[in-house]
């Protein structure tokens, strides 16, 4: 895999706001497609009381923006909590991409009062996104301020007009469906069986992967109605890709009259696709913990277990004198943000206090 080089490009300059700024910004693409999310997470048994050890975020910036991170459990031998350096990492990504909005909103401001073409200035404008909108520069920018102890995998993807752009390190991952097919997948990143690429603080872990040089850069061109599902290995680890296919397509079915009755307003389609988008993600999440509870189930997981000859490990001497097989789920930290591509118009005012922004 070649190295994904790219670096995040933020304005220098300080920007005074208001709201006044954030109205008239946001309407130079009135109309354009959205990430409408959100999100279901179950902790890992063990994990519930303190919440688990993944995060994620959601946001409205720009054409909207999700991301998971799933803290390294192999820390808290060190006393560390994992879930504190997804966390951290999590809200590191979201303000950044909020800031960056309002910066640019306030800045539009004062570019329409100046003398340039209005052509020539939506040109600029859309250069200059594309240098803000860069996910693995995100993951950079994630990881350089998260200076704690602790490690995690992450993905983050943010959609630029009609283009998914996604940076992932490790097995948290992203699959793209459209009309009961795959258009989009990310490959699990690993240096061995179940250890897979992982990012900490490089000052504070001299050993880390890094966003820089290990992030896999990925693109895809979207069309209304795709579904965009991100989330950490508890979801692939526990449900085959044919089968997560199936579950959004039922889902979908099931809902989709209703979609259309409340999208002949196309204002409401950001709320519909929210809530379309909370029901498959709270059934794929429930369909893992299912899964990772099922001791006859042969998942994802024990598969590719299998495939690289790690089950005999896995099996007591007894077991393999015995011939038993290996089955079972994975018991995991598991989370699911699930982002319906809508047609809507651009929020008049930008809000970094939605709810669900960040949770385990």
């Amino acid at each position: 895999m070649a190295a994904a080089r790219h670096v995040l490009t933020v304005h220098g300059r300080r920007v005074r706001t208001c709201r006044r700024h954030v109205k008239r910004a946001c309407v130079f693409q009135e109309t354009s497609l959205r990430l409408a999310a959100a999100a279901a997470a179950v902790p890992h048994p063990a994990k519930a009381e303190k919440g688990g050890e993944d995060a994620w975020f959601a946001t409205e910036a720009f054409h909207g923006a999700v991301g998971v991170a799933d803290g390294v459990s192999g820390w808290a031998e060190d006393g560390v909590d994992p879930g504190d350096y997804a966390r951290m990492f999590m809200n590191a990504c979201k303000e950044l991409l909020e800031q960056s909005a309002v910066s640019e909103a306030a800045r539009s401001v004062d570019d329409e009062e100046a003398s340039e073409d209005p052509e020539d200035r939506e040109k600029r404008w859309r250069r200059e996104r594309k240098k803000l909108l860069d996910p693995v520069g995100l993951l950079v920018h994630g990881q350089a301020r998260t200076r704690v102890l602790g490690a995690a995998t992450a993905c983050v993807a943010l959609l630029d007009h009609d283009t998914l752009r996604v940076a992932h390190v490790g097995d948290s991952g992203v699959r793209v469906l459209r009309k009961g097919e795959f258009v989009g997948s990310t490959t699990v990143q690993q240096h061995m069986f179940n250890c897979p690429f992982q990012l900490s603080h490089e000052e504070l872990v001299e050993t880390t992967d890094t966003a820089e040089e290990d992030a896999e850069y990925i693109d895809w061109k979207l069309e209304e109605g795709d579904t965009v599902v991100v989330a950490s290995d508890g979801l692939f680890d526990n449900v085959f890709d044919e089968d997560i296919l199936k579950i959004v397509v039922e889902v979908e079915r099931r809902v989709v009259e209703e979609e259309r009755r409340l999208n002949e307003d196309k204002d409401e389609s950001l709320d519909v696709g929210k809530k379309l988008s909370k029901l498959l993600a709270e059934t794929l999440v429930e369909a893992a913990v299912q899964k990772s509870q099922d001791a006859e189930y042969v998942s994802p997981f024990v598969a590719e277990a299998v495939n690289q000859g790690m089950d005999a490990y896995m099996l007591s001497p007894w077991e393999r004198i015995l011939g038993k097989k290996l089955t079972g789920g994975k018991v995991d930290d598991i989370t699911v943000v699930v982002a319906k591509v809508v047609l809507g118009k651009t929020p008049k005012e930008f809000s970094s206090d939605r709810e669900g922004h960040t949770s385990v």
